[in-house]
């Protein structure tokens, strides 16, 4: 077993990082373990091999049983993406600071992007997430992965590849995974768009597709993209820690962030002072005190 450190450049909330991941877990594909803060699941770095990876302030800690030089490296690219722990915070905390979030960038200075570490699955999670709870978009991704991941590794799998979900019928997928119609003819033609790019889709690729609108691309932005000012405007969860926070005027704070909208919306996330109820409210991250925002636009 090897372990390999992956520090962050300055400061890291790990609670957060870990909440945002333990609130989406799926059955067969990932599992947590809040007393240490770590999760593992399948990973395909040129070979699909388990990995457990534990969060603290410094960083990440990747336990895998491998010594191969080359999986090592690009298991650090990925967990370094994962976590976004090569931004240098000081100028977006600064920012945002300025920017009406001098309260919450005080109060936890190390709020990173969690993004997933696989861009379909992220694009078809976030489709099966659209306009229900949180936990049934979590019972509707485990259908999926007992239908049709891959492999077997004391208990999880790997999520499907777009070019197996092509040959699955639609009606045949909306079956398995207990969706309307309409949701698996979204998650096929994601797959479809997916396999034949051969890379990840861009946003007006995206938006062109059946059931896609502006929330799951700007959603997707923050997951997978290089993009740090998408901002879901429409997100339940962001509207009410806003509101919380007596933020009226929702455009104008959020102009105010820009160029780093994205951290704006994590931190507003993690500090959401009502219910999760999933999908278009959700909240990826840990509560904090709404008054951790500074009201002023």
């Amino acid at each position: 077993m090897t372990t390999l450190h992956v520090a962050a450049n300055g400061p890291f909330d790990p609670q957060v990082a870990f909440d945002t991941l333990a609130r989406h877990t799926v059955v067969g594909l990932d599992r947590v373990d809040p007393a240490t803060r770590t999760v593992r699941r399948l990973v395909d770095v040129g070979e699909v091999i388990p990995v457990d990876v534990s969060l603290d302030a410094a960083g990440a800690t990747v336990a895998v049983d491998t010594r191969d030089a080359g999986l090592l490296a690009r298991l650090r690219a990925m967990v370094v993406d994962w976590f976004d722990l090569a931004a240098d915070l000081a100028p977006i905390n600064a920012h945002l600071a300025a920017t009406g979030l001098a309260a919450s960038v005080a109060a936890s200075p190390g709020i990173r992007l969690t993004r997933h570490v696989d861009a379909f699955e992220a694009a078809v999670l976030t489709v099966l997430g659209q306009r229900v709870s949180l936990a049934a978009a979590r019972v509707i991704g485990s259908r999926l992965m007992a239908s049709f991941g891959t492999g077997d590794v004391a208990g999880l799998r790997l999520f499907p590849a777009p070019a197996a979900l092509t040959l699955v019928p639609v009606d045949e997928l909306r079956d398995a995974i207990g969706t309307p119609a309409s949701r698996a003819r979204t998650v096929h033609e994601v797959a479809s768009l997916f396999a034949d790019l051969g890379s990840t889709p861009d946003r007006e690729q995206l938006l062109a597709l059946h059931g896609v609108g502006p929330w799951t691309v700007d959603l997707l932005e923050i997951r997978i993209g290089d993009d740090r000012d998408a901002f879901p405007v429409g997100d339940m969860v962001l509207q009410r820690s806003m509101g919380a926070a007596g933020i009226v005027d929702v455009d104008r704070a959020s102009a105010a962030w820009r160029p780093w909208r994205s951290y704006a919306a994590v931190r507003l996330w993690a500090m959401d002072p009502g219910p999760r109820r999933g999908g278009r409210g959700r909240s990826p991250g840990r509560s904090v005190p709404a008054q951790a925002v500074d009201p002023r636009p």
